[in-house]
């Protein structure tokens, strides 16, 4: 990959823990894949700082987005948005 250029980013859910999810992500230059990357996103408690559940509405979408993909974006992107407040007004 040389700069100036032009990559895709896939992103997907590949596992939904009890208070985790894993994220694998690829770039794509020109159809071929040159990059590879898993994240752990943990919710942690920001008086514990212990991990905590997800909540319910946040699996929920995750699971519809793992499901369906993007495909109704406008639904999904806003039923994750809405679960990601839910889970910050409760910390």
């Amino acid at each position: 990959m040389h700069w100036p250029g032009t990559v895709e980013i896939g992103t997907r859910v590949e596992h939904i823990g009890r208070s985790s999810i894993v994220l694998a992500q690829a770039l794509f230059l020109r159809g071929r894949c040159v990059a590879r990357a898993k994240s752990i996103v943990v919710q942690i408690d920001g008086a514990t700082r212990r991990a905590t559940p997800l909540p319910v509405p946040l699996i929920t979408a995750l699971h519809e987005v793992g499901q369906y993909g993007f495909q109704n974006r406008f639904n999904a992107a806003f039923r994750m948005r809405s679960a990601i407040k839910g889970a910050l007004v409760r910390l």
